[in-house]
């Protein structure tokens, strides 16, 4: 629903679907109850299974919630199916360029549609012939811990900038995983903005690195002592822990991998979020808010970052036996105790600032200026 000028709009999908169209590869998807049940009881029911070859989001359709007023917009007029509708129903569809830009704006890349492009892609991302013959490359859409079972990783919007890019845009994200391995291959997102709306990115990773697959992810979750302790002490005491859906970010080069948890008491049926779960490749973190996890696992990952020796010659052996000292932080000449606690909260502010307006690479910048800072006030705060 959408606030347009006052009046409150329903905005629906709307597409053609056939299984009879010459040449393409059928798909089975499950219709969701919402839409095929007619009573409760059949709303219980599991949903039906529907066999398509063809499928396009042709078309938006508008509805006033004050006095029913409908309008069908044609969102692919490229589409053939919804062409012949056209003619057959004169002026039932509009033009895209009719609908008002404030509803244009809201325009959501449907899941459903997302969904099955994203599953047929698993096997047509390969475009050399030996390979798709083979099935050589073939990908598959990996699993996450929702709750306490294991389910196939769901599409989810954010908001963030591509790779490459500094500007928001407003995405639907999902991750890729080689056929019967966890860690990831690629990563896909769907274009929601004007101009751009409808455009799919896909970033392929390179093969000869390991990059975390979600269910790795979710394994490394497991396997944090204090995380472990926590969850386990929860599970034991009137409730019970509820993990929900990982969002795999990419942020700078790299991933970020975001879950919440959520606790559901047994004297209450609604879930409460009591942490956030942030993890990277170097270390994994659970604090209380978004910001405290990724402060905390921004100073575990610089502590696990090893320090060279600049000054070695090159060529030079390193005694393995031994570790370099770390390098000291240089301190500036005029810094002062209450200059830097006011220098690190600066930095906090700008963090948080960066990280509500969904600017993640400006977030890691203030956060790894936050960190200089604090090991600048450690080292003065030591030497007095």
């Amino acid at each position: 629903m959408v606030n347009e000028e006052g009046r409150l709009i329903w905005v629906q999908d709307a597409y053609t679907v056939s299984n009879d169209y010459p040449y393409s590869t059928p798909i089975s998807v499950q219709v969701r109850p919402s839409v095929s049940a007619t009573t409760p009881a059949e709303a219980e029911l599991p949903s039906p299974i529907r066999n398509l070859n063809y499928m396009r989001n042709s078309v938006k359709i508008t509805v006033d919630a004050y006095d029913g007023d409908v309008n069908y917009y044609l969102a692919d007029e490229n589409d053939p199916l919804i062409q012949t509708y056209a003619r057959t129903y004169p002026g039932v569809f509009k033009p895209m360029s009719e609908m008002p830009e404030d509803l244009v704006s809201h325009l959501r890349y449907p899941v459903d549609y997302f969904w099955v492009q994203a599953r047929q892609y698993l096997t047509y991302h390969m475009t050399d012939v030996r390979v798709f013959y083979n099935k050589e490359d073939l990908w598959e859409i990996p699993n996450e811990i929702f709750d306490t079972t294991t389910q196939t990783i769901e599409p989810y919007y954010v908001t963030l900038p591509l790779p490459g890019t500094d500007e928001l845009e407003y995405l639907l994200i999902l991750p890729f995983s080689p056929a019967s391995k966890n860690n990831m291959i690629a990563w896909m997102a769907a274009r929601n903005d004007m101009p751009n709306y409808g455009e799919l990115r896909v970033y392929e990773l390179p093969k000869q690195e390991l990059i975390f697959g979600p269910m790795q992810v979710e394994g490394r979750i497991d396997q944090d002592p204090e995380i472990s302790q926590q969850f386990s002490l929860w599970d034991q005491r009137g409730s019970r822990v509820i993990r929900g859906n990982l969002l795999v970010l990419p942020i700078n080069q790299s991933f970020l991998y975001v879950e919440p948890v959520y606790l559901l008491s047994d004297t209450n049926a609604l879930p409460e979020l009591r942490r956030i779960v942030t993890v990277s490749n170097q270390g994994v973190s659970m604090e209380e808010t978004l910001t405290d996890s990724l402060i905390s696992l921004s100073s575990s990952t610089f502590a696990d970052v090893p320090t060279v020796d600049t000054g070695q010659a090159a060529g030079e052996a390193i005694d393995s036996g031994t570790q370099p000292l770390p390098t000291p932080v240089p301190i500036p000449t005029d810094a002062t105790v209450q200059s830097l606690v006011e220098q690190a909260n600066s930095h906090l502010a700008a963090a948080e600032e960066a990280q509500r307006a969904g600017d993640w690479a400006r977030y890691g910048q203030e956060l790894e200026s936050l960190k200089t800072t604090l090991d600048q006030l450690n080292t003065l705060t030591n030497d007095q």
